[in-house]
């Protein structure tokens, strides 16, 4: 196996496999509930301020930049002529586990070198939107 070009790719199929579970935590925080408790006590040291609870419940800077860089690499992705195909071999290699790269190429009616490509060109997208390469590198 030939060792890759890049020193931070690695970094960029974790973000990429941990997604889903980086998404799910993400939407969880922001479906908090921000209305008030009507049956709060009179008299009581605080009144519940879950607007503002909900307002200071975030992702953690580095998770943000990871959940960012992945959506942003997907919703680019989606824009290509066959980025729906391109998501799949990513959603199959990655986040379902149920193919390799070579498997997903072929479930798709496409060749293992198209998929590496596709492969490529996605945690390309990843390391140029996490601000690990500069555009000038991704040509």
């Amino acid at each position: 196996m030939s060792k890759p070009r890049y020193g931070w790719w690695s970094y960029a199929k974790y973000m990429v496999r941990g997604y889903p579970e980086l998404k799910a935590e993400y939407q969880e925080l922001q479906n908090q509930r921000i209305t008030r408790e009507i049956a709060a006590t009179p008299g009581a040291p605080t009144a519940p301020r879950p607007t503002e609870n909900a307002a200071m419940r975030q992702l953690s800077p580095a998770k943000q930049a990871e959940y960012d860089a992945v959506t942003n690499a997907i919703e680019a992705t989606k824009l290509l002529k066959n980025g729906k195909e391109r998501l799949a071999i990513i959603e199959m290699v990655f986040w379902k586990q149920s193919h390799t790269l070579d498997g997903a190429a072929y479930a798709l009616g496409y060749s293992e070198v198209s998929a590496k490509r596709f492969h490529g060109d996605f945690l390309r997208l990843v390391g140029l939107y996490r601000g690990l390469m500069d555009l000038e590198e991704t040509a």
